[in-house]
């Protein structure tokens, strides 16, 4: 009998104190964060630099480049309505907790594995990190998800207008990059017109199999560069 009693005092505890609950790492820096690896149950807090559809990023001032960044992917839920509804966008100081996991290299909170969010308040958009198409090429891990900013751009091909699920080749004055625009969960481009001629980039950095690559969210993320 006294058996029974302990456990129904247990059972009741549990779920005042919501012990079924995933329980949440301490806060650390994101930077930290990445380098515990997929699997790692995390907790950080950054400002919001894009947000759109399914996919959030957010970054603060640890890492090499004195900033570290990471995605959040979700495609339903409150996270997502939030995103949907403007709660989450740009400039919001975003606390997130979960598991990292990677996609095809990409470190990522993905879906189920967001354990708990929360907005912390709003701020400044922090400034785009000037960089080379070779340093992304060379370094590209430690701007990954990071708001970067690329100057004297021009596609290889001219494509007119974008496609979704599509690559395009980006020349600069050191080399080339992949310009990738993903689906339309990701990105608003899709169907808009591309600069004719030279342009800049302020957008995030992206993985894929080991190649980092421009992803841009929006139109604004690029503007075309005036001639004089």
């Amino acid at each position: 009998m006294r058996t029974l009693t302990l456990a129904v005092v247990l059972t009741s505890l549990a779920a005042l104190l919501g012990m079924g609950a995933r329980p949440v790492a301490a806060q650390q820096p994101i930077n930290e964060a990445r380098q515990q690896g997929t699997g790692s149950e995390v907790t950080v807090e950054g400002t919001v630099t894009r947000a759109y559809g399914d996919f959030v990023r957010l970054q603060d001032d640890s890492g090499p480049t004195g900033a570290s960044g990471l995605v959040v992917r979700q495609t339903s839920g409150s996270f997502y309505d939030d995103v949907q509804g403007g709660t989450i966008a740009k400039g919001t100081q975003l606390r997130v907790s979960g598991t990292l996991s990677e996609f095809n290299g990409l470190l990522r909170i993905n879906q189920q594995d967001l354990a708990d969010y929360s907005v912390q308040g709003t701020g400044s958009v922090p400034t785009a990190q000037d960089v080379t198409l070779s340093t992304l090429a060379d370094s590209g891990e430690d701007y990954e998800s990071e708001l970067v900013r690329v100057t004297g751009l021009s596609f290889q091909s001219a494509p007119g207008t974008f496609t979704n699920q599509t690559s395009y080749t980006v020349v600069g004055s050191t080399g080339t990059l992949t310009f990738r625009v993903q689906t339309a969960a990701e990105t608003a481009l899709g169907g808009m017109p591309a600069p004719a001629g030279s342009f800049e980039y302020t957008g995030v950095v992206g993985e894929y199999r080991d190649e980092y690559q421009l992803i841009p969210v929006r139109a604004s993320d690029l503007q075309s560069s005036r001639s004089f």
